[in-house]
């Protein structure tokens, strides 16, 4: 960590649809903790569908649960792939379990990212017809006390977003100042 004084911005991707390595959950590498105190600006990126990889999910799951990053006032998160079920073209999708990899979903602390001013969500849907996607939707959780600082929340799609926030109590959420929900219009030529 002592190299990494002076990394101001990191970005991580996590690729799921690439399909390989072990599916022992058992076999899961173990990661040391590691703060980094001097990343600012964190961009994750995740190449996803919505078909579940056990252990690419728990492995990512595992390796940024092993990070902190205490100073980062921005975070970006983006998901990109096909929304698929069962192989198939899905007008829905299920970015929960891909959402709870990243942000510890069922974690109730606040250290992991404790003064993250900005939250970016964005989403990235590809393989249909733009009005296919359109009338489908994007869903997953936003655990907002996961980020006692927030100030600021956007979400960008190209799909309507459907998420879902769970209060565990007034003093548990952050205070919000601006929120702001980006989806392109659907434009119909005649």
């Amino acid at each position: 960590a002592s190299k990494l004084s002076n990394l101001t911005d990191l970005g991580l991707t996590f690729d799921h649809q690439e399909q390989g390595g072990t599916t022992d959950l058992f076999a899961m590498p173990q990661f040391q903790s590691i703060s980094l105190p001097n990343v600012l600006r964190l961009r994750i990126t995740a190449l996803t569908n919505t078909m579940c990889d056990n252990y690419a999910e728990a492995l990512e799951d595992y390796m940024l649960r092993s990070l902190s990053f205490p100073n980062t006032r921005e975070l970006s998160v983006t998901f990109e792939g096909e929304p698929l079920w069962i192989g198939s073209p899905d007008p829905n999708y299920n970015l929960f379990d891909a959402v709870t990899s990243i942000l510890n979903f069922y974690e109730v602390t606040a250290e992991q990212f404790p003064r993250v001013l900005r939250l970016q969500i964005n989403i990235s849907a590809y393989g249909q017809d733009f009005p296919d996607l359109a009338g489908g939707s994007a869903d997953f959780h936003l655990p907002l006390r996961k980020f006692p600082s927030l100030k600021e929340l956007y979400i960008r799609s190209n799909m309507p977003p459907n998420f879902y926030i769970h209060y565990e109590g007034a003093r548990d959420q952050p205070m919000l100042q601006r929120v702001e929900v980006i989806i392109p219009r659907l434009v119909t030529s005649v």
